[in-house]
């Protein structure tokens, strides 16, 4: 019986020696490749950008918006549109039968 180590090093062993017609496939980052692929991309970057430090430094201010500080409102804006992206990225790649996925 395979234990949870075995397990776990064979996982690593198939992981790190797939080929695939020849090409090696150990790549650490992979770039998009149509437009669609490098909007998404951009909007996933933006996001991050928009909740670092010095962005948040902007916008933590003594500011209401609709009764709700500023800083409040931009962590909603965040939510939403991470979640918009997300969604997007779902619809922009999903497979149309079970077949289709890459596993």
């Amino acid at each position: 019986m395979a234990t949870r180590r075995d397990t776990a090093m064979t996982a690593v062993v198939v992981l790190t020696s797939f080929h695939h017609d020849g090409y090696d496939m150990r790549r650490i980052f992979v770039l998009p490749t149509s437009w669609a692929g490098w909007g998404l991309f951009i909007a996933f970057v933006a996001l991050v950008l928009a909740g670092i430090w010095p962005v948040i430094g902007w916008v933590n201010r003594a500011t209401l918006v609709m009764g709700l500080p500023l800083l409040v409102v931009w962590s909603y804006v965040i939510m939403f549109a991470c979640v918009a992206v997300m969604l997007a990225r779902i619809s922009h790649s999903a497979p149309t039968t079970f077949a289709d996925q890459a596993w």
